[in-house]
């Protein structure tokens, strides 16, 4: 795959978005962040969505259960 791995991040917390980012970034050139978002709404309206993979944190507080954000993700073609 010439693009790589598109990863997406789905947390509430910066400092955390911003850390897993530039971790990911840091440890290969076949990982690329295409989104890091606050919210599972936020990524769903995000250009790059679907993405390979999702990272995300299971108690977000956006009103969505994780549940039905993995079923969706999946059914969009997430990894």
């Amino acid at each position: 795959m010439t693009d790589g791995v598109r990863i997406a991040i789905v947390d509430d917390h910066q400092m955390f978005l911003d850390g897993l980012q530039r971790s990911l970034a840091d440890a290969s050139d076949d990982l690329r962040v295409v989104a890091a978002v606050p919210s599972w709404p936020q990524l769903v309206r995000h250009p790059e969505f679907p993405v390979d993979v999702v990272v995300l944190d299971l108690e977000l507080h956006d009103g969505v259960p994780a549940a039905v954000k993995i079923a969706s993700a999946r059914a969009a073609g997430v990894a």
